[in-house]
């Protein structure tokens, strides 16, 4: 049984949904255009953080992100992969990707530190996300705090010639799980 007004939003099966949140930093959504595919989907939960973004939003209550979950539910189908692409998005990510049997992918602009770093070890553990983070540093850091080596994984910030763009998407989404 199809949800309810999920065809309206979003196909039967969408390769990866990458989700965004107000806290998305501004070179993880340069990023975006080089590892969205044409089967992927782009969904902020709440406003988007930028202006100008082609993207649907998902009503955020209370500016909760953990509370757009339900909602994120009824408005997607299948899923392979959730790409959250802030902390904030985690929760609602790992949500749905429990529900979908999906991946879970997190990128983060840098490694958290302190009582923040420890929050997201705790969460990373109980969701099992694959991590994706700008430096070696960054990557350091994260295994320091007792993340899986195999689940951290360094996605540089884009600074190859654009010719170079559509070989460096592919070899990215293919690391990720992601397919060409």
């Amino acid at each position: 049984m199809p949800l309810r007004g999920a065809a309206r939003i979003m196909p039967a099966m969408i390769r990866a949904l990458h989700l965004i949140g107000p806290d998305a930093p501004e070179d993880l959504l340069e990023q975006l255009p080089l590892l969205a595919g044409g089967d992927d989907r782009v969904l902020s939960i709440g406003p988007p953080p930028r202006a100008g973004l082609a993207l649907r939003a998902i009503p955020c209550p209370l500016r909760l992100p953990a509370l757009a979950a339900r909602a994120l539910g009824r408005r997607v189908g299948q899923v392979r992969v959730v790409h959250a692409w802030a902390a904030s998005c985690l929760a609602p990510g790992a949500w749905l990707a429990r529900r979908r049997g999906a991946g879970l992918v997190l990128s983060l602009p840098t490694a958290p530190a302190g009582a923040e770093l420890d929050r997201l070890r705790r969460l990373l553990r109980r969701h099992g996300a694959v991590v994706t983070v700008p430096t070696e540093a960054a990557r350091e850091t994260l295994l320091a705090a007792g993340l899986d080596a195999g689940r951290v994984f360094v996605l540089p910030p884009p600074a190859e010639a654009p010719d170079e763009a559509p070989a460096r998407r592919r070899r990215t989404r293919e690391a990720l799980g992601l397919g060409g």
